[in-house]
Order: C-alpha cells, then structure tokens, then sequence
C-alpha cells in the first residue's frame, strides 16, 4: 500500500490552518498501513490513519 494524501472535504480543515506551511509531524515508518497515531500540535490535536485511500 502506498503512502498518498487521501482525499477530504475542505469543511474538515482545522480553523486557521490554511495558510499554515507544512510541518512533518511523524516519519513514515511510524505509521504502517492499517495503523492509527494521534498526534498533538499545540492545542490542535490530530489523528492519522493510514488506510487503503491513503493518510
């Protein structure tokens, strides 16, 4: 399984995350397909998935 963006609706971005720049938060190998990882970002917390359409 390849590791790609899967898609979302833009109602589902964070408030005030537009403009932000992309920040890694988590290598590659920390989430293998099938495998879920929260991560926290000041008071932003987010959840990863990564499944069969991608994370």
């Amino acid at each position: 399984m390849s590791m790609s963006p899967a898609p979302f609706r833009p109602l589902l971005q964070a408030a005030g995350t537009a403009d932000a720049p992309f920040e890694p938060v988590l290598a590659v190998e920390d989430l293998p397909a099938g495998a879920m990882r929260r991560v926290s970002r000041g008071d932003l917390d987010l959840l990863l998935a990564h499944t069969e359409q991608g994370v």
